[in-house]
């Protein structure tokens, strides 16, 4: 048993369990079904209206499977490397977009089809983008306009503490919309944004090591600073992980 003096985390895990007197007293297992619940799927529950960056049509590499699950690993030695369009296209769609054949369904699964990660982007070095902080648009595989500017010094002081992580060419935020969980799985929604999130992460792993890229994720990074940069309040709609890529 936990000892509940030591972290809320733990608390937590403790609260959130399932009963399965609770789930019948309180037929919880029917707000699955309701219209509210079920519309959430398709509703597009953020977006910024600024300007945007198209994005061209994604493009892996032909390889296999056993390739990118052999050479998938966490890489620091990060240089300047200017991102391409072509290759942020790629690890955006990928991690976040939709499908071509089945426009409703992402390449990740997603808690009840919730779809609550939403993706953001630091662009630090690139000869095709403006340097500056970007959200994706996954349905319309737009980067939408934030703030412009370069943020390497102001990762590297405010936010990582770390001179390797501001020299990436591109910081991926991966956010999760909590409050969108929380509308249908109640207290075990913080449960599943984890789950959520740890999905997408590994899609960008895979992709990297399929565009021969260098990655590292990392959760130690001063909330507060990322979730105003990003214009979220840092409740519904969470930073949770930051994905470096080079």
């Amino acid at each position: 048993m936990f000892d509940q003096r030591l972290y809320p985390s733990q608390k937590y895990h403790s609260a959130s369990r399932n009963s399965s007197g609770f789930m019948h007293a309180l037929n919880e297992h029917l707000i699955h079904y309701r219209d509210d619940i079920v519309q959430l799927k398709d509703k597009v529950t953020f977006t910024f209206k600024g300007p945007t960056v198209p994005l061209p049509r994604p493009a892996l590499p032909n390889v296999s499977l056993e390739h990118v699950l052999e050479n998938r690993r966490s890489q620091r030695d990060f240089v300047h490397n200017p991102m391409t369009l072509k290759n942020l296209a790629t690890l955006l769609h990928y991690s976040a977009g939709y499908k071509h054949t089945e426009a409703k369904r992402k390449y990740v699964p997603s808690s009840g089809g919730m779809n609550s990660v939403e993706v953001f982007a630091f662009v630090l070095s690139s000869e095709e983008i403006p340097l500056g902080v970007y959200h994706y648009s996954s349905f319309n595989h737009e980067l939408e306009e934030i703030n412009l500017g370069d943020y390497r010094e102001w990762l590297k002081t405010h936010v990582f503490f770390q001179q390797e992580f501001s020299q990436a060419s591109v910081v991926i935020v991966l956010t999760s919309m909590i409050g969108k969980l929380t509308k249908k799985y109640l207290m075990r929604s913080y449960r599943l944004g984890l789950i959520d999130v740890g999905h997408v992460s590994q899609n960008i792993y895979l992709a990297c090591a399929a565009l021969d890229l260098k990655v590292c994720a990392s959760a130690g990074f001063i909330d507060h600073e990322v979730d105003e940069a990003l214009k979220i309040d840092g409740d519904e709609n969470a930073s949770f992980l930051t994905i470096m890529v080079n």
